[in-house]
């Protein structure tokens, strides 16, 4: 829910002005999502989490489960003359030799950037005092000026790729150190379905099934977080198990074709309850 974005921004800011405004967006927020679910056919939750959250704030609502997908068509095509940015190719001979920490995601999002920050400024150094040769990759569309806060020794900032797909197969470990969660998982998956080692923070795990959660070493402070990561980028034998681990997770969860077909199948009930 967006009004529970707002109530963690609250928690977490540090300035009592900011306190307060995140705490009035929550508020309004709040409001807005009551009374647009009281005039939906249907509600979509993507996550069991998220309906139970809904069952309990807007009682009698048709409240149905809708889950992202994990999987990446490689059959979908762009338009003709169209392209999507950066190949990945080039970042990835950059990590020859290194090992590698990635996360990718909309950095465009506040809270993708806030995940970076955390991971840039307070993992990361620690993880590279360990294992001086560690590059880190903060992959995605950035906001307009970039990140230039993130540029560091070791950072790597390609931007927009047309895949996160090979940067997530050459990937040691997936980071993930979030500090607000968003009930969207899809970065998480997305690592778990290229079989990736994956340390993340309790609020990154919102919205997994227990079965992912048991694939993620879990940490939420940085100097354990950065201890976990630099014992799997060391210990290939973990590494692997986690890897193997990250595999057998994703099995059996919904592809987006099968949730584009579950969603599509709605829109179809909601018209015809209005036609």
């Amino acid at each position: 829910m967006h009004s529970d974005l707002w109530d963690q921004r609250t928690e977490a800011a540090i300035h009592a002005e900011e306190a307060r405004q995140c705490s009035r967006q929550a508020i309004a927020t709040r409001r807005y999502e009551q009374a647009t679910w009281r005039r939906a056919c249907a509600v979509v939750a993507v996550t069991e989490e998220d309906k139970a959250v809904l069952h309990q704030r807007a009682p009698g609502i048709d409240i149905r489960l809708v889950p992202n997908g994990y999987d990446h068509d490689p059959d979908l095509a762009l338009p003709s003359g169209q392209t999507i940015g950066t190949d990945p190719c080039g970042v990835i001979d950059t990590l020859n030799g290194h090992p590698t920490v990635v996360y990718a995601a909309d950095l465009t999002n506040p809270v993708s950037a806030d995940t970076a920050l955390v991971l840039a400024r307070d993992v990361f150094p620690r993880v590279r005092n360990l294992i001086p040769g560690a590059m880190l990759v903060l992959a995605g569309p950035q906001p307009e000026g970039g990140l230039p806060f993130l540029q560091q020794a070791g950072v790597l900032l390609p931007g927009r790729l047309s895949s996160f797909a090979p940067l997530l197969r050459r990937a040691d470990i997936v980071a993930i150190p979030a500090r607000v969660a968003e009930g969207n998982p899809v970065p998480v998956l997305e690592a778990l379905h290229a079989g990736r080692a994956v340390v993340a923070s309790t609020q990154a795990l919102r919205g997994l099934s227990q079965n992912a959660k048991g694939a993620i070493v879990v940490c939420d402070e940085p100097q354990t977080f950065a201890g976990a990561v630099a014992r799997l980028l060391k210990d290939n034998g973990a590494r692997h198990t986690q890897q193997q681990q990250a595999v057998r997770a994703t099995q059996g969860l919904p592809t987006w074709s099968e949730s584009a077909t579950l969603l599509a199948k709605l829109w179809q009930e909601a018209a015809g309850r209005t036609a």
